[in-house]
């Protein structure tokens, strides 16, 4: 065994959980006080730390192996999400700032796709349009901290903007899917916790067709969608 540790000291490098990472921690303050029934139970990979002295770009570059780690072993492993927190103020202060960064990181994912899809750059107004890196195709859901306190995508920290990457099959765990007869009964539970909460959102924008308007949610229930991917 000594032997071993001598020869094996310093060959691998060293790397963060992503199970228990910073920002996997800060994220698990959105999950408690959220009122999804499903939640407490997600299983979530969190992104590395925050260097605030690289661009976002640079943070992204740092999380893309580990990214293609979660696409590999999420099916088997039932994984539910891979967070992404962008971390400081001016990342997600404002509505305009929020849609800045996720039209940033969506962008710059699309850009490394492994499986050269490029989704972005693709008509992301069509219904059928999805999100997808590495062949994976995800719902995407922002927590920022420009909403108020019970608004349902509030982050609940006023540095960390966190971009949550929902791979489609983790809805098939939950029981959210299309072929399950009480997939409308365990939606309109969630909306009734919400609701009971104070924290209800526009059902007509969950229902309209396009995926892109559910990524960034307006600021008050009865605000136009957020055009997040057009730069102003």
């Amino acid at each position: 065994m000594l032997k071993n540790l001598s020869r094996d000291k310093g060959r691998f490098g060293h790397s963060q959980d992503p199970t228990t990472s910073s920002s996997i921690q800060r994220f698990k303050k959105v999950a408690e006080k959220t009122n999804c029934i499903f939640s407490s139970r997600a299983k979530i990979w969190g992104s590395y730390n925050f260097v605030e002295d690289l661009s976002l770009e640079e943070n992204l570059e740092n999380n893309l192996k580990l990214l293609k780690r979660f696409n590999r072993v999420a099916p088997c492993e039932g994984l539910d999400g891979f967070v992404i927190e962008v971390y400081g103020k001016e990342y997600g202060d404002r509505l305009d700032n929020l849609s800045k960064t996720l039209r940033r990181v969506l962008t710059y994912l699309s850009d490394k796709d492994p499986a050269k899809i490029h989704c972005m750059n693709q008509n992301i107004l069509r219904s059928d349009w999805r999100f997808s890196f590495g062949g994976q195709t995800f719902f995407v859901t922002t927590f920022a901290p420009c909403y108020p306190k019970k608004h349902p995508r509030y982050s609940h920290n006023p540095f960390s903007t966190f971009v949550l990457l929902q791979p489609e099959f983790s809805f098939d765990h939950n029981g959210i899917h299309a072929g399950n007869p009480k997939r409308e009964l365990i939606k309109e539970k969630i909306r009734s916790k919400f609701r009971e909460n104070g924290s209800e959102y526009n059902i007509d924008l969950v229902r309209q067709p396009l995926e892109v308007y559910k990524y960034v949610k307006p600021i008050n229930i009865d605000d136009v969608p957020v055009r997040w991917w057009e730069e102003k």
